[in-house]
């Protein structure tokens, strides 16, 4: 990669006077006269258990809790800055170092295309990946492209249509051929047992 064309000015400083600070103290701001209030206060339903025993357990002191009323600690109010100027950013300058490449977008002996997508199915297959900035003649080579893919895809896309009805067939236990596909001839050994297990009135006669 080449160097920027411009750069940051070195020699630039941020002025004495430059407020970055977005917000500042309210200088009206006051404390409440009631906002210092202690963490922890003693919890003054604590009752001391019956089975206490001062000789043995010591003096009993109730147990401290959390205090309802404290605020932590206290801060004045912030206000918009009305200096604020927003964060100092140096002055560009020419890059020295710069040099200039005209064609610098042109690749030659490019040998391959990525394409960093999400999916949530495989399979995907990118082909005819064109590479141009004539609009023109991107259009004429899709139109010429898919006049002769047209045929071919639609004769892939009916084999892979009718392997997936006989799939689903499969598991579904049947169901008869789709449109255009003729049904398989019986063996002369399935003929045969179909005769074979007819009733008839000689047979009937037989068992009897």
């Amino acid at each position: 990669m080449t160097e920027p064309l411009h750069i940051d000015d070195p020699d630039a400083k941020k002025p004495d006077d430059w407020d970055e600070r977005e917000f500042i103290a309210n200088p009206n701001s006051t404390k409440p006269d009631d906002w210092d209030q202690p963490e922890t206060i003693i919890d003054k339903d604590a009752v001391k258990p019956a089975d206490w025993d001062d000789d043995m357990d010591g003096e009993w002191e109730p147990p401290v809790i959390s205090n309802p009323d404290y605020k932590g600690e206290w801060g004045p109010e912030q206000i918009p800055n009305p200096d604020y100027k927003g964060r100092w950013i140096p002055p560009k300058i020419q890059n020295p170092k710069h040099v200039p490449v005209p064609e610098l977008y042109r690749y030659k002996g490019l040998g391959a295309i990525g394409f960093e997508l999400w999916q949530v199915k495989s399979g995907t297959i990118f082909d005819n990946i064109l590479i141009t900035d004539d609009p023109e003649y991107a259009k004429e080579f899709i139109d010429k492209q898919l006049e002769a893919l047209r045929p071919i895809e639609k004769v892939e896309s009916d084999k892979l249509d009718q392997e997936l009805y006989r799939d689903i067939a499969g598991r579904l236990g049947g169901g008869g051929p789709p449109k255009g596909e003729e049904p398989e001839e019986s063996t002369k050994d399935d003929d045969a047992n179909e005769v074979e297990s007819e009733e008839t009135p000689e047979n009937i006669k037989e068992e009897l």
